[in-house]
């Protein structure tokens, strides 16, 4: 069984592709529950994304971070 290279760069381009949206809609979403401004959350989550160790710790401290009261999120 021959392997083309072709084929592998295309799945690891394919999933890198999926992994950085992944990474930025799950940023949206706990950006909009952690942060004020869930669009720049989801800004810094999809360029971390490109590096997917730094991606998975940015989303593990947007997870264990505090969630906003409904007062801090009307006054932004």
């Amino acid at each position: 069984m021959s392997l083309n290279a072709a084929l592998v760069g295309q799945t690891v381009f394919f999933l890198l592709f999926v992994f950085i949206i992944f990474a930025t809609v799950t940023s949206f979403i706990l950006g909009k529950r952690k942060t004020s401004s869930p669009k720049i959350a989801a800004c810094i989550g999809a360029m971390l994304g490109f590096v997917p160790p730094l991606a998975l710790v940015y989303l593990v401290v947007l997870m264990f971070r505090a969630d906003i009261t409904s007062k801090e999120q009307s006054a932004a």
